[in-house]
């Protein structure tokens, strides 16, 4: 029995529900926003395997679980909005507290513990980290200072983006919640950067594509696929920006040895069995590194280009294969034994 942590909306959990039955095996979909308004939790820590889970009539018996996989925590969606601002934040903060005490409670596989997913995302680490792998890595400026952004344009001679530090903030949109896309930052721009001072930005050098890979790794295996984002006037600068080129991705077979060995390294750094990786290949051959996603969708790229991602991901929490990420002795184990 695989226990997922996910969103209501997420296609990547129904792809690997599939492969999981077709294994045999089972899947139960936790919608983390239904906690606590419509989910029940009773977890006593002496006796964790008589812990239960559930949604009305549908109900998981905790001692049943052989692995989790941690997709996306949006505890207390649901809660009333007439909630005062204090309370709201006290119900949020401790939904979230419960639902990772419930994950670091279970003796089992977890795809990926809690305290990497809450480290791996911070990009300029990603970026050392990148660096000391052997990675191509954009020179890139963390900054709140409007002058400090206007010198280290100046050393750019292809341009600016701009990017978040962490990719979790995202926006209204017309689909519903986007991400905040990486965009250009026009020479006009730079003469006032109004705001920046109260909101921390990533600046790196534009970096000229031929291609931009996605690479999703799952344990030991890495599938890359591939999409010129040239074509389009909309994604040129974010290929998720433009929708239509999220059906135009291929798979790509020339990924360097090298470059995927450095790939792994970082990731082994990371601690991370899963992840996607988004990299930029030049127009004369290089391989640029722009970041790792943890909790991201592969499901876009598996039906694009059939790529078996999410049976690699139903293999690796079955347990029918092994995962790549060796870690210390764990005390949750330890401690049911």
């Amino acid at each position: 029995m695989i226990l997922a942590l996910a969103s209501g909306d997420d296609p990547c959990v129904e792809l690997v529900r599939r492969a999981v039955l077709a294994r045999g095996g089972e899947l139960f979909a936790l919608d983390t926003g239904q906690f606590p308004t419509a989910a029940l939790l009773r977890l006593e820590p002496e006796r964790w395997a008589e812990a239960r889970l559930g949604v009305g009539a549908s109900s998981l018996s905790i001692g049943e679980v052989s692995a989790i996989w941690i997709r996306h925590f949006t505890p207390g969606a649901g809660l009333p909005t007439d909630l005062e601002p204090a309370l709201d934040r006290a119900c949020r903060s401790q939904s979230s507290a419960a639902l990772w005490a419930l994950v670091e409670s279970l003796p089992v596989f977890t795809l990926d513990p809690p305290e990497v997913l809450l480290q791996a995302p911070l990009k300029p680490r990603q970026m050392q980290l990148a660096r000391a792998a052997g990675l191509d890595v954009p020179r890139t400026l963390l900054t709140n200072d409007p002058a400090a952004v206007r010198a280290f344009a100046a050393l750019c001679p292809t341009g600016i983006v701009t990017k978040l530090v962490s990719s979790s903030l995202s926006v209204d949109g017309s689909d519903g919640r986007e991400p905040i896309y990486t965009r250009r930052v026009e020479p006009g721009e730079l003469a006032s950067l109004e705001g920046l001072d109260l909101c921390p930005m990533l600046f790196q050098e534009r970096v000229e594509k031929a291609l931009e890979l996605r690479i999703t790794v799952v344990g030991s295996q890495m599938f890359t696929a591939a999409v010129d984002p040239t074509t389009s006037a909309l994604g040129a600068d974010d290929w998720r920006r433009d929708r239509a080129l999220l059906k135009s991705f291929r798979p790509y077979r020339d990924l360097p040895e090298a470059v995927g060995a450095r790939l792994f390294a970082l990731l082994d750094r990371l601690g991370l069995d899963f992840a996607t990786v988004d990299l930029i290949l030049t127009p004369d051959g290089r391989y640029v590194f722009l970041e790792v996603n943890t909790i991201s969708f592969f499901s876009f790229v598996e039906l694009a280009t059939s790529l078996p991602i999410s049976g690699a991901v139903a293999d690796l929490l079955l347990g029918r294969s092994a995962p790549r990420v060796e870690r210390p002795a764990d005390l949750r184990r330890l401690a049911a034994e």
